[in-house]
């Protein structure tokens, strides 16, 4: 059965409602987004010197000692902003603060490689603010935005 309207054939289905458009929060605002950053940033390095001086028993005068630090740290970021953002939807400092990572266009969850895109992005910006001596955010880096997990609900 098409019904008419406005000279063209429409099946039933078409006249459907359309979903409503999606309402993605605003990003979090700066001071909660920096001390997630601070704690993330802290948490790293602390589990590399936890993992190689207390479970590896090395002391700071051995020469594998930085680079084994660097190496479980970098493993350690890895996992707590990619799988903390695809698993839970942050990493520990975002939820200690309150706040998710959610997909910019949609609110919902992040994909793996977009979670990987941002980790990369963050030290890229990192290092460019680190040079300018300007900070700078990652912002809504690879499609992805932090929120407010109360603003979620709302």
């Amino acid at each position: 059965m098409n019904i008419y309207r406005h000279g063209r054939a429409y099946a039933p289905h078409d006249y459907q409602s359309r979903p409503a458009p999606v309402r993605v929060p605003e990003e979090a605002g700066e001071g909660r987004l920096i001390w997630a950053a601070v704690t993330d940033v802290l948490l790293a390095p602390g589990i590399g010197v936890a993992v190689v001086a207390g479970l590896l028993q090395y002391s700071l005068s051995d020469l594998v000692f930085a680079p084994a630090v660097l190496g479980i740290a970098l493993a350690a970021s890895f996992v707590n902003h990619v799988f903390g953002t695809v698993l839970f939807r942050g990493s520990f400092g975002k939820q200690l603060f309150g706040l998710r990572v959610v997909r910019a266009t949609t609110g919902r969850r992040s994909g793996f490689w977009r979670a990987v895109g941002r980790w990369l992005l963050g030290f890229v910006l990192l290092a460019a603010a680190m040079l300018a001596e300007d900070g700078v955010g990652i912002g809504e880096a690879n499609g992805l935005r932090v929120i407010r997990r109360r603003d979620e609900r709302q």
